[in-house]
């Protein structure tokens, strides 16, 4: 998924605790927006408009002014001090599941941003194209073609068919360098998620047919067999995590 902008605020939720039968405390800390996600304009209205201070039992119109509040006793000791709590009814805060679940995916893509700005290594569009030619048009998983509908591969106004793919995920230590590059379709990108590239194409393997595991073997040699001719200066860089157009 592609970075969203949205506006942000510094509260990062930490838990949730039953407080009785019919409401919940909602946990939060103080956190800088350069190095976490905190909270989005959406989430937040939605505990400031049905939530209230659970220290002070104030509304929730200035968050800033509620950090001052005397915190009430620790309920659990390994969890972090809370620098804010908001008590809602548990049938409101259930209801608010569908918007949790978006602020996850936004969370989620702003720390793979994160991840990406601290890792080296880059690529060329020259290198990619070369790439392309290697594992002749189809994907590195499941020999899938990627040429699009309009007979080119990631055109300009067409669905996009083409992911470059990091063999091994950066969460994992992987670079942005052509090495650790491999095409792949949509489909096996998204299935792929974090896995090692080698455990992710052995799957691969083993599920398809002999005919395409044929082609598979074929293009994952030409990669390896061939690989010094990945190597292109004559092209300006593709921007660390860029993905280029082959």
């Amino acid at each position: 998924m592609g970075w969203t902008v949205v506006q942000r605020y510094p509260y990062e939720p930490l838990g949730v605790h039953v407080t009785n039968e019919e409401t919940v405390t909602c946990q939060f800390r103080k956190v800088e927006l350069s190095n976490d996600f905190g909270t989005s304009e959406a989430m937040l209205m939605f505990y400031s408009q049905h939530g209230r201070c659970a220290r002070c039992d104030g509304p929730m119109d200035d968050w800033a002014r509620h950090e001052a509040c005397k915190p009430g006793p620790r309920r659990f000791r390994s969890i972090q001090a809370p620098d804010l709590e908001v008590a809602m009814p548990s049938a409101v805060y259930v209801s608010g599941g569908a918007l949790r679940g978006k602020e996850g995916q936004l969370r989620a893509a702003f720390l793979r941003q994160q991840r990406t700005k601290a890792v080296s290594g880059s690529r060329t569009r020259a290198e990619v194209r070369t790439l392309l030619d290697l594992q002749e048009q189809r994907c590195y998983y499941c020999f899938a073609s990627l040429v699009g509908p309009g007979g080119s591969v990631n055109a300009p106004g067409e669905p996009t068919t083409c992911h470059e793919d990091h063999y091994v995920s950066l969460r994992w230590g992987g670079s942005h360098s052509i090495s650790n590059i491999v095409l792949a379709c949509v489909d096996c990108n998204s299935r792929k998620r974090d896995m090692h590239g080698d455990d992710f194409a052995q799957e691969c393997l083993e599920a398809a047919t002999r005919a395409v595991r044929k082609g598979l073997l074929r293009i994952h040699q030409a990669r390896a067999a061939h690989f010094s001719r990945l190597v292109a200066v004559d092209d300006p860089s593709v921007s660390a995590g860029e993905t280029g157009t082959p």
